[in-house]
């Protein structure tokens, strides 16, 4: 009789848990709600439109899974914490790292493995729900291609006017920020698959995340302290989430309830420098704005010296055709011509900057020559920037517009990627 040999158990395939990046996920959460915020109060400037309320219905939907993506994340705060708790009443050593741990205080296990179902479940439901948003993004734009129905946008903290916008560019706003919002599904999705991850571990006969009691086989110290270390880690990452989405929960705190009450019940949110969380990106986007200007005006004013030196040059080559004093008076037509109210250096093509906006180095020879030029007057740099800022086009003073910067001027004729520097809350560079 032919004797069986038993069958090799395979080797238990060891998956390594899922990276957080808590506070890069701070910041694309703070970022997305901020762009959708802009488009929760809107109001008609008129009678009432369904298309409108339909979208304000869909952009409270995504901010309400905003709110549950940030209770997810305070349920990992709690996780964390109790994790922490747990290893160190499993470890009844002194150790000179982490101190003498009371061996009687507990934490019942089924507590944490009951908070790791309520963060799996709000994180899967963000997920599902953000996993179409481009094509919601789309379909609003496509309802709103054109309309050019007036749309209130009632002040905030942030602003003392309600701007007036076209129905057309919340669709157009929505499409240009669609590359933050899929970051944000990104960020969202992995850390959905972080709570499976916890969750599965923790239901398993023997975790590998936490000390569980019921253990076939115990835990060694070593063991227990890697764990420790790593919920410890894990509770700093969640903190400094909470330290950047604290700002956004106070300037919305009628749009975030649930995630407001629940992190203030167990925490506190740090000071930190602003720029190394994010809260002066709208002062560096107006400063990159103004420099933007100041760059447009310098580029200009190289190409006007140019052009000048070589209608100079030209004329110094052939002095017989210049005619003596006429010929200078006729110079200056050249120069005034198209706008006798504007200096040599005030008028620029409104198209768009030259080449050289976007490259750095001196002034060639030829402008040198020509820089003895007064750059004063009503066509200085000053008034250039000036009119740059009010009207968009350097070419002269215009009014300011009825409606805001989100207005159909803002938007470019080939596609969103044109849509240029906006402030108005509405893009992302």
């Amino acid at each position: 009789m032919p004797t069986s040999t038993p069958t090799p158990t395979p080797p238990q395939i060891q998956i390594q848990m899922p990276e957080l990046d808590l506070p890069a996920l701070a910041k694309t959460t703070r970022k997305s709600l901020d762009r959708l915020a802009s488009f929760s109060n809107m109001q008609s400037a008129s009678d009432p439109l369904p298309v409108l309320t339909k979208i304000s219905t869909k952009i409270h939907a995504l901010i309400r899974l905003i709110d549950a993506s940030m209770l997810a994340a305070q349920l990992g705060y709690r996780l964390a914490t109790d994790a922490m708790l747990l290893c160190e009443s499993t470890l009844i050593v002194i150790d000179s790292e982490l101190g003498e741990w009371d061996a009687g205080v507990s934490v019942d296990i089924d507590m944490l493995r009951e908070t790791c179902r309520s963060g799996c479940e709000n994180a899967g439901k963000v997920a599902d729900g953000f996993r179409d948003v481009r094509q919601e993004a789309y379909k609003i734009a496509a309802a709103t291609k054109d309309n050019m129905f007036i749309v209130l946008v009632p002040p905030d903290r942030n602003s003392s006017a309600t701007m007036k916008i076209h129905l057309k560019d919340i669709g157009t706003g929505l499409v240009a920020n669609l590359n933050l919002l899929s970051d944000f599904v990104r960020a969202v999705t992995n850390v959905s698959e972080w709570w499976v991850f916890v969750k599965e571990d923790l239901e398993s006969p023997k975790p590998t995340l936490i000390p569980s009691p019921s253990s076939p086989t115990p835990y060694t110290q070593d063991e227990v302290r890697n764990m420790h270390t790593r919920w410890t880690s894990l509770k700093e990452g969640f903190q400094q989430y909470y330290d950047v989405i604290s700002v956004a929960q106070e300037r919305y705190p009628d749009l975030l309830p649930s995630s407001s009450a629940a992190w203030t019940a167990v925490t506190t949110a740090r000071s930190a420098a602003p720029s190394s969380l994010g809260h002066d990106e709208k002062d560096k986007e107006q400063q990159n704005h103004a420099s933007l200007v100041r760059g447009r005006a310098r580029t200009i004013a190289k190409g006007m010296h140019a052009m000048l030196d070589r209608i100079v040059g030209l004329r110094m080559k052939h002095p017989a055709a210049s005619g003596g004093g006429k010929g200078k008076e006729k110079e200056k037509d050249i120069v005034d011509s198209d706008n006798p109210q504007l200096g040599p250096m005030s008028r620029s093509n409104s198209t768009g900057p030259s080449t050289g906006f976007y490259r750095s180095g001196t002034p060639s020879s030829s402008s040198s020559r020509s820089s003895s030029l007064s750059l004063r007057g009503p066509g200085s740099h000053g008034e250039h920037e000036k009119r740059t800022r009010r009207g968009g086009s350097p070419g002269g003073i215009k009014s300011a517009s009825p409606f805001s910067c989100c207005s159909v001027s803002l938007f470019g004729e080939d596609d969103v990627s044109r849509l240029g520097s906006h402030v108005g809350g509405f893009m992302i560079r």
